[in-house]
């Protein structure tokens, strides 16, 4: 079947799709799930400006700001960037948005511009290439400052490759208006569907293991990663819904 005509990155949120992703995360519901766990680790690092990779619809950033963190929000799509300014505005923060492709960070900041780069909502697996997926980890490492953090999540997909996928609706993606299936389940290539009452969508992404993000973190040059499951550890390998990475730059 090759590649099945794989669609990649921003190009799969059209603006239906923005319009309709903050009902599938359900703000008030990943803040219960997520609880202070983003918070409580950047200002253990004394973080003060943080880049927000992949912001989509603005909940992190926005969580972030309100907090008193200085937040660059970045994403490729134009529509995502557009929801975001308008979630807040509604909450009354002001963000600065850079559209950007992941893939050109470098061109868009200087060198250890940050104290803290986050990279969430399973963002990461849009990137299909593995070489794509080192130089965007490099590209973060620079533009952290010494001992500058990342953290970056992704579903677990060792539980979905090896036993199959399930979900509590408890954390990042918590909206129960919404089933996910995978219709196509493979080591290369998982194809989400995702139905509400008004809308249908498919998501292609890359299922990265926990042991490959751990060597391109190592690889990449960070150090002191600290793996979570649902903001827990230790955990089940098979018993989270998603895979926590916060790395330290050496």
């Amino acid at each position: 079947m090759g590649d099945m005509g794989k669609s990649h990155g921003w190009k799969q949120y059209p603006r239906h799709v923005a319009n309709a992703w903050d009902s599938f995360i359900d703000w008030r519901r990943r803040k219960r799930g997520e609880r202070s766990f983003f918070i409580q680790h950047l200002r253990r690092m004394n973080a003060v400006n943080v880049l927000d990779v992949a912001c989509g619809t603005g909940y992190d950033s926005i969580r972030l700001a309100k907090e008193g963190f200085e937040v660059t929000s970045l994403d490729a799509s134009p529509h995502m960037l557009e929801r975001a300014k308008y979630n807040a505005a509604k909450e009354r923060v002001i963000l600065r948005c850079v559209r950007a492709d992941w893939k050109k960070l470098d061109s868009c900041f200087k060198p250890a511009s940050f104290h803290a780069v986050i990279f969430l909502g399973n963002s990461f697996t849009h990137l299909f290439d593995r070489p794509d997926r080192e130089s965007v980890l490099s590209s973060i490492h620079r533009l952290l400052k010494t001992r500058g953090m990342l953290i970056i999540d992704h579903r677990n997909y060792d539980m979905i490759l090896d036993t199959g996928y399930k979900s509590k609706h408890k954390f990042v993606y918590c909206g129960e208006n919404f089933e996910v299936i995978p219709v196509v389940r493979r080591d290369d290539l998982i194809r989400f569907s995702y139905f509400g009452k008004k809308h249908h969508w498919f998501l292609d992404i890359y299922p990265i293991r926990t042991n490959e993000m751990l060597e391109l973190l190592a690889n990449a040059g960070f150090s002191k990663i600290e793996t979570f499951g649902d903001f827990e550890r230790p955990f089940a390998k098979y018993g989270a819904d998603f895979i926590q990475h916060v790395a330290i730059k050496k």
